[in-house]
């Protein structure tokens, strides 16, 4: 590894992304159908071991729920006939639904790359869950009940599974989003592709389980959201969907306290943000109650005192509190919004600009009662994009996406990784005709001859290895081969020792477009270097370094 450089251009890579060879696809959509493409990334899973299945409410707007026939494309009314599965395990006294599908099942796309077609659908979601699928219950009415993640009780507690939103209304544009408002569980990148060449990524580039190691390091009143099984975490609840909220019913105490009593004598200001309906409001703390007066209306918006209410800070909720609906006036809306973002960002005061607090993510979460859940996701996501808690979206800071897309590509990201390499590129921000020389540090020896890896992972999760100098494929490569007497042959390493700032790669850019590049690599098992077509990793990269060419 730490012999020479491998100098490479990436105009050939993108030269192979926007020409198709490396994924054999084009983008379309047809008529009233929209292509969704699941990539398993996973490393553990096989194509066979991934379910997928996808709810939500008739677009036509009868209000009914229904599922995707992922196999016809065609949404489905739910009835209480559905329930014909019994889930393994149990007695559960009661069956299930069988709307899942392997994602071998469905059409292929490439390697672990596979897609169905989506109708017009509300509210949609796309449950994914490993080795076994999610079980839904079809209730009188009919009503759908949505799997439990808290639940011991039920059949899907001890099953790793999580959920995209997807919503593609009658006249609308496709609306794309992670859920992690509920809890964290897999780790997802996601890509809306647009028909202008365009796309837009919102997800994480980290691995499972880094996400939940960061988690787990949390103070102790957090890991009440820790939900194992006898394989480890299964998932990370957020605060708010807890069983037993009692841990968090005084967490904010000390800062609303503080809050109340400051705005008891000063005046907040909150007003609409750019570009939307205009509105102005102005409050104070009278008798203990947040009253807020909207300019140049009677309106009043009123919020009870929240101390010993943690559940409805978290949850954005609550008669009284924080709670709002799409048939409150704008001015409404927007004040409980902002409050309730304020609150778990803990930026309700001592800011430095109160009326501008929203567009200042480097004050966010900066008091010891903050939803330090939300904000371990956001320091995971890409691009800092995350939906951590129900207002999150406030200042645009949450994951959704729009535009007029072709395509929807939902890549399931590694399961886990090892801190033993680390790549580290001499800056982040870089010209379109500008040099990149990337080195690695090996934090300890690995005695086992190893092939280096290296691979350019795109904002859809998408991977192009090197393969024979070179040339870059989207087929998983077991090695880096080298020039040997005109023959292009593997060539195995070892690291002795920790050593640091080995040269690994040099790149030159060639009038690449301007972009995000998420490089990766890491060493793999010279006996067996790919089992089951996937890399045999000694160790993988835990940090993907993003290079971004502007």
């Amino acid at each position: 590894m730490k012999r020479g450089m491998l100098y490479l251009s990436l105009f050939s890579i993108l030269a192979l992304f926007a020409s198709g060879i490396a994924y054999g696809t084009e983008l379309s959509r047809a008529g009233d159908l929209l292509k969704v493409t699941l990539v398993n990334n996973s490393d553990v899973y096989s194509d066979d071991q991934v379910y997928v299945q996808m709810v939500g409410t008739d677009a036509a707007g009868s209000g009914m729920l229904g599922h995707v026939d992922l196999a016809t494309s065609a949404w489905v009314e739910i009835s209480e006939a559905d329930n014909t599965v019994t889930p393994p395990g149990g007695p559960w006294g009661r069956q299930y639904t069988d709307y899942a599908r392997k994602l071998s099942d469905l059409k292929s796309e490439g390697l672990h790359s596979w897609s169905f077609e989506m109708p017009h659908i509300i509210s949609g979601r796309i449950f994914v869950s490993f080795e076994q699928p999610v079980y839904y219950h079809v209730s009188p009415g009919p009503a759908l009940e949505t799997p439990s993640a808290v639940d011991s009780a039920l059949p899907n507690y001890p099953l790793i599974f999580d959920k995209v939103e997807l919503d593609w209304e009658n006249g609308k544009e496709p609306f794309l989003n992670t859920t992690t408002v509920d809890f964290f569980s897999i780790s997802f990148m996601l890509d809306l592709k647009l028909s202008d060449g365009t796309s837009q990524s919102r997800g994480f580039t980290s691995s499972r389980k880094a996400i939940l190691d960061a988690l787990q390091g949390l103070p102790s009143i957090w890991q009440n959201g820790v939900v194992s099984g006898s394989s480890g975490i299964i998932r990370f609840i957020a605060p708010q969907n807890l069983l037993d909220p009692n841990p968090f019913e005084d967490f904010f105490d000390s800062y609303v306290n503080e809050c109340w009593t400051y705005y008891t004598t000063h005046t907040l200001t909150l007003q609409s943000p750019p570009n939307t309906t205009p509105w102005s409001a102005t409050g104070q703390v009278v008798e203990g109650v947040f009253t807020f007066n909207v300019a140049g209306s009677p309106e009043v918006v009123t919020i009870n005192n929240l101390a010993g209410q943690g559940e409805h800070i978290f949850g954005c909720d609550g008669a009284g509190y924080l709670f709002t609906t799409g048939t409150d006036s704008i001015a409404k809306q927007g004040i409980i919004t902002q409050m309730g973002a304020a609150l778990n960002r803990s930026v309700l005061f001592n800011v430095t600009d109160s009326a501008t607090w929203w567009n200042d993510p480097s004050q966010f979460y900066g008091q010891d009662a903050t939803n330090q859940y939300s904000k371990v996701l956001h320091q995971a996501a890409y691009q800092g994009y995350c939906y951590g808690f129900p207002y999150d979206d406030v200042g645009n800071f949450s994951t959704g996406v729009t535009g007029d897309a072709t395509e929807a590509v939902i890549s399931i990201q590694p399961m886990s990784d090892q801190a033993i390499l680390r790549l580290k590129p001499n800056k982040g921000i870089f010209s379109t005709t500008d040099n990149l020389s990337l080195l690695v540090d090996v934090t300890q020896a690995i005695s086992t001859p190893f092939y280096p890896v290296f691979y350019i992972t795109l904002p859809s999760g998408q991977k192009l290895y090197i393969l024979e100098g070179n040339r870059f494929t989207g087929t998983p490569s077991a090695y880096v081969q080298r020039k040997r007497k005109n023959k292009f042959v593997p060539v195995a390493v070892t690291v002795p020792g920790a050593e640091s700032n080995i040269p690994l790669l040099g790149v030159s850019f060639k009038n690449i477009p301007p972009g995000d590049y998420v490089i990766q690599g890491g060493a793999v098992n010279t006996q067996t270097p790919l089992v089951n077509g996937i890399p045999n990793w000694l160790s993988d990269c835990s940090d993907s370094e993003i290079i971004r060419v502007r």
